[in-house]
């Protein structure tokens, strides 16, 4: 990843987190959000640190793969709760004839 994208990367989910201060959302949704600037911020540390070379190293850059993963799973659940189209649906109502 070149370091231009790299800075979009970082300067978009610090945007998310400014926003979701913003749109006064619940204080799981922040953390989140701050959970994925932290998350993105490890993904560059190992990225740096696992390209330097030796076994050791490799080892440690082996986990920027789990961390990439811990990234979309965040990501995506962060989407799940909070995407837009589905506030609007309302409740199902229990029948009259259920118990």
């Amino acid at each position: 990843m070149s370091g231009l994208k790299k800075a979009y990367t970082i300067v978009g989910v610090v945007l998310l987190i400014a926003l979701s201060f913003g749109a006064r959302l619940p204080a799981r949704t922040k953390g989140q959000t701050a959970g994925l600037f932290g998350l993105v911020v490890v993904q560059f540390l190992l990225g740096v640190v696992g390209s330097g070379g030796g076994t050791g190293l490799a080892i440690i850059g082996g986990l920027h793969g789990l961390n990439a993963l811990a990234i979309v799973g965040l990501s995506g659940s962060l989407v799940a709760r909070n995407w837009a189209l589905g506030a609007g649906r309302p409740e199902p109502q229990p029948s009259a004839g259920s118990t």
